[in-house]
């Protein structure tokens, strides 16, 4: 799954960090006017990640 946009990509990263997902997330690239973020891909949802979704499901 392809994620885009900062703050997106933020929750990609916290999911990552905390073992949830497994995720190739490519590092900001300079440009003129700053940086661009490009897209996040989503690779897996961990063992973990299954669990909390058991246990927190959505409303």
């Amino acid at each position: 799954m392809a994620v885009a946009g900062g703050a997106n990509i933020d929750a990609v990263k916290i999911l990552s960090l905390a073992g949830h997902i497994r995720a190739h997330i490519p590092r900001p690239v300079r440009t003129l006017t700053g940086f661009s973020q490009p897209d996040a891909t989503v690779l897996e949802l961990t063992p973990l990640g299954r669990s909390m979704l058991k246990r927190f499901p959505s409303v």
